[in-house]
């Protein structure tokens, strides 16, 4: 039986450092990675964006992982997935969408690594939570979800955030 590349998906609210980690761990782990496709998107709209462009997110987001994926050996990590797209359609535009939240269930990852909102906020002309509670609620709602559907997750806060990770990888077992 072919062993097929772990995929970990780096969820949780903006700034809580999903990129910076995505990459570090890529690193660490000598695999390839994807970045966040909504951020290379929303660079080159336009406009600004509405509900609509969140399935065009979502399924730009799933190619990327995808390519990420078909070059991976052992692992793989995902700066974000269909997860946090899915919430934050509900959380900005208060529905649930059954194409996102079909994609959703048909890409689970083997495993997500949820980032806590305790580094300092970054302003980025991108970012719309800087509010700390507000992010706070958006980790508890990744949580959520994540728990709903029983896929592993792990926390991490702090700075050495790195460390953390590669720790947690090195002695799961799943």
């Amino acid at each position: 039986m072919e062993n097929k590349p772990k995929k970990y998906e780096i969820v949780g609210p903006e700034s809580t450092g999903k990129s910076v980690l995505t990459v570090a761990l890529a690193d660490v782990f000598q695999t390839t990675f994807s970045l966040e496709f909504s951020r290379f998107f929303l660079n080159y709209l336009n406009r600004k964006y509405i509900k609509e462009d969140l399935e065009t997110m979502a399924t730009g987001q799933l190619l990327w992982n995808k390519e990420a994926l078909s070059n991976a050996e052992n692992c793989v990590f995902f700066d974000t997935g269909v997860l946090t797209i899915k919430l934050w359609q509900e959380i900005k535009y208060g529905v649930e969408n059954p194409f996102l939240s079909s994609l959703f269930l048909e890409n689970l990852p083997d495993c997500y690594i949820l980032c806590y909102p305790d580094l300092p906020w970054e302003a980025d002309p991108l970012r719309e939570t800087a509010d700390l509670e507000t992010r706070v609620s958006i980790f508890e709602a990744h949580k959520k979800l994540i728990e709903t559907v029983g896929v592993p997750y792990f926390v991490v806060n702090g700075e050495n955030r790195v460390e953390q990770v590669v720790k947690f990888i090195n002695n799961s077992k799943f």
